[in-house]
């Protein structure tokens, strides 16, 4: 708690002191190479510039809410999964659970392997078994099965959003032509 306090007080204080801390990346890491030192101040200025969006009570109070809605229907995924190989046959699942499990598999997901995959499958089939008491066969099926359901379904929606987004955009340049025309 304590960390994640500590977290948003610095994000808070980079994104009002801005140009300091750009200057402090900058003189700290040019020591050590122009290259990285620039590479670095233009990461830190492409995150500064991204929250110093959250303007005002109400994007803050909406960025929350909505990173609450992503963590607890992601704990779902997991609470569901256990019910898709059939887990609760065995033995009692509960949402705490897929909490549990949602939280150890992220680490895997985080982990810079293509996809998540082998890290994901481990961290999950190890928090099921050596937690939970399953066995190692069903634990490796909820990984797999879990992992390819979430792998599709962020490929399909992905596919789904450009499409929409595509269209908007032929919306917009046929709107702009028709004012242009009219001109």
């Amino acid at each position: 708690m304590i960390g994640m306090g500590g977290a948003i007080l610095f994000l808070y204080l980079t994104i009002k002191f801005k140009e300091r801390f750009y200057g402090i990346i900058i003189k700290l890491l040019s020591k050590i190479s122009h290259k990285l030192a620039h590479k670095i101040a233009n990461i830190f200025g492409m995150l500064t510039e991204g929250f110093g969006s959250l303007k005002g009570v109400k994007n803050y109070l909406i960025t929350f809410a909505l990173s609450i809605l992503i963590i607890v229907l992601y704990a779902t995924t997991a609470y569901i999964g256990f019910f898709t190989v059939g887990m609760q046959n065995i033995k009692p699942v509960t949402f705490e659970m897929g909490w549990v499990l949602m939280s150890i598999s992220a680490v895997g997901i985080v982990i810079p392997t293509p996809g998540g995959t082998g890290s994901y499958h481990t961290l999950a089939k190890s928090a099921l078994v050596l937690l939970f008491g399953f066995d190692e066969v069903i634990s490796l099926s909820y990984a797999f099965l879990t992992h390819l359901i979430n792998y599709f379904s962020f490929i399909i929606v992905g596919i789904i959003s450009f499409l929409i987004l595509n269209k908007q955009h032929e919306n917009l340049l046929k709107l702009v032509d028709v004012e242009v025309d009219e001109l």
